[in-house]
C-alpha cells in the first residue's frame, strides 16, 4: 500500500504553473506549520522558477518560533509593499486569503491549507488544495514532496515534523491518518 494518495494530476498541474521566468513569493501567517509548509513549497519550486522567497504578515515573537527559524535556517522576512512589488506570482500556505488583512491586495496563484472552508469567502486561485480533514498543512505538503519524488533534507524534514506535531498538539488534537503517515515517513 502506498504511503500517500496519488496526486499525479495535481502535481502535473502544479508543475505546469511553474515557469523559469516567474518570481514567486510564498506568504504565510507564520507559525511552525506555516513555516514548514512554506519551506516545502519553496523546495518544490527550487530550480523551476527564477526566484522564490517566503514572507510572513505577522510579527514573529514567540521564542519557539524564533528558535525554529534560526535552528532550521528558514529564510523568511516580514512582508512589506516594497517586498511584494518585487514578485509577480504569489502563493499562500496554511491560510486562506480572508484569514488575515495582510493577504488583501494579492492575487494568489497557489493556496495550500488545512483550515475549514468559509462558504462566504471562497478561495480564488489558479490552484487550490484545501484539506480540512488534515491536522496540518505540513502533512499535505509532505504528500506533494512524496508524489514528486523529492526526498526532504534533514532541515526540511525536521520542520515538517515540528509543523505536524504542533498543529496536532502531538496527536492529541484533530488529526487524520495522513498526518500519522506523514510523521512516520519523515
Amino acid at each position: 500500500m502506498p504511503a500517500f494518495r496519488s496526486l499525479e494530476p495535481r502535481t502535473a498541474q502544479l508543475l505546469g504553473m511553474l515557469r523559469k521566468t516567474d518570481r514567486w513569493l510564498i506568504l504565510m501567517n507564520a507559525d511552525p506549520d506555516a513555516l514548514a509548509s512554506a519551506m516545502a513549497l519553496r523546495r518544490i519550486m527550487a530550480r523551476r522558477v527564477a526566484a522564490v522567497d517566503c514572507a510572513q504578515v505577522n510579527e514573529i515573537s514567540r521564542p519557539d518560533n524564533l528558535t525554529m527559524i534560526k535552528s532550521l535556517r528558514i529564510p523568511v522576512q516580514r512582508l512589506t509593499p516594497n517586498l511584494g512589488a518585487q514578485f509577480d506570482r504569489f502563493a499562500l500556505v496554511d491560510s486562506q486569503p480572508h484569514h488575515h488583512p495582510g493577504f488583501q491586495g494579492y492575487a494568489f496563484s497557489l493556496v495550500f491549507d488545512h483550515h475549514p472552508l468559509n462558504p462566504e469567502a471562497p478561495v480564488q486561485a489558479d490552484f487550490v488544495d484545501i484539506q480540512p480533514a488534515y491536522g496540518a498543512t505540513s502533512s499535505l505538503l509532505t504528500e506533494y514532496l512524496y508524489n514528486l519524488k523529492i526526498r526532504p533534507g534533514e532541515l526540511l524534514a525536521t520542520a515538517l515534523l515540528y509543523g505536524i506535531k504542533t498543529d496536532t498538539q502531538s496527536f492529541e488534537r484533530h488529526f487524520a491518518d495522513v498526518d500519522v503517515r506523514a510523521f512516520r515517513y519523515l
